[in-house]
């Protein structure tokens, strides 16, 4: 048990930073127009883009260092072969790579993932999981129901009718694709243990941060 969480203390810990560090996102500013003036124009187009701002490239941190090793380090999988950036690679985007919705992983190699993998680019800007209002032009923001939620039918949600679809409450927020993990501590050990993932043992993870 011990061994255990001096893993879930340096891996989720030096592991989340290390996403950070490398440079994973920025800061996003909404532009003044709001509310229907930012709704999809006729040729599809978005009147209201979000304008990204990347923060300052600094040196890794001597914990973000330890994570980077370990987001690309093999050994700490089942097989011995698959790394976190195997799944989510650096150059696209931390996304995945070729033509195959989900990643064939396992102690052999043999196993099918359950979901598409994601990109890791905005991963720390993700608000925990809700179910509150749609907000066309802020979704990294968990929503607030400031009155009780009342029964009855809802307006069917287009792009022509939001207002009589504002009522409308929709999942959001959260990690992984079905919003179960709110934290990336929580979300780290998912693929790493997942046994159609990465399929690492707890205490052979142990055993490689230990050396």
């Amino acid at each position: 048990m011990r061994s255990f969480k001096l893993f879930q203390s340096t891996f989720l810990v030096t592991g989340c930073a290390a996403l950070l560090a490398l440079g994973l996102g920025g800061t996003a500013r909404a532009q003044p127009a709001g509310g229907a003036a930012c709704n999809p124009a006729a040729d599809g187009s978005n009147p209201c883009p979000r304008k990204l701002h990347l923060h300052t490239q600094q040196p890794l941190s001597t914990m973000a260092t330890v994570g980077k090793a370990m987001f690309f380090d093999p050994a700490l999988s089942g097989s011995g072969k698959f790394s976190c950036a195997s799944c989510h690679v650096p150059s696209l985007h931390y996304g995945p790579a070729g033509k195959t919705s989900v990643f064939m992983g396992g102690v052999t190699g043999d196993r099918e993932g359950r979901r598409e993998i994601p990109s890791l680019t905005y991963l720390e800007r993700q608000p925990p999981f809700s179910i509150g209002p749609d907000d066309a032009v802020a979704d990294d923001v968990a929503p607030t129901i400031a009155v009780p939620v009342t029964g009855g039918a809802h307006a069917a949600k287009s792009a022509s009718n939001t207002a009589s679809s504002a009522a409308n409450l929709v999942p959001q927020g959260g990690l992984f694709l079905d919003g179960r993990a709110d934290t990336l501590h929580q979300q780290a050990s998912g693929p790493m243990f997942d046994p159609d993932e990465m399929a690492g043992l707890p205490e052979k993870v142990t055993a490689r941060l230990q050396t």
